[in-house]
């Protein structure tokens, strides 16, 4: 794997209906190339369900002059 994709929210979060929620995660990219990682978000709608979020990109470089 590529990159490191995780949620820096712990607790569970309580959003009602027609409100929104900043969902902060953090993502590492270790190295040039394509990535792809996902999160599972348990959602109460009339029971659970779960909605994978994806999260898919290319990393171009790492921001350091390797010459």
């Amino acid at each position: 794997m590529n990159c490191c994709f995780r949620a820096k929210h712990r607790e569970i979060i309580t959003v009602g209906p027609g409100e929104t929620f900043e969902y902060h995660v953090s993502l590492t990219v270790h190295r040039p190339g394509s990535f792809e990682a996902g999160i599972d978000l348990f959602l109460e709608e009339n029971g659970i369900r779960t909605v994978e979020l994806t999260v898919r990109g290319t990393c171009v470089g790492n921001g350091h002059d390797d010459d």
